[in-house]
């Protein structure tokens, strides 16, 4: 079964500190996870980490 996100799609963060935030996934991670865009911050501190409940799709609803 292929990964629920793939990078390019646009999701909103919807747990957590950056909870409302949309922004851009740019790559996948360990296990099931990927990262998105949210700030240098975050990626130097692992912050942008997500896994597939923690996001929701904006924008288009096609999946691969």
């Amino acid at each position: 079964m292929p990964p629920p996100f793939k990078v390019g799609d646009r999701v909103q963060v919807i747990s957590g500190p950056h909870a409302g935030t949309v922004a851009e996934v740019y790559s996948r991670w360990q296990g099931k996870t990927f990262r998105v865009q949210i700030s240098l911050e975050a990626q130097r501190t692992f912050e942008d980490v997500f896994g597939a409940l923690d996001v929701m799709r904006v924008g288009g609803t096609e999946m691969d």
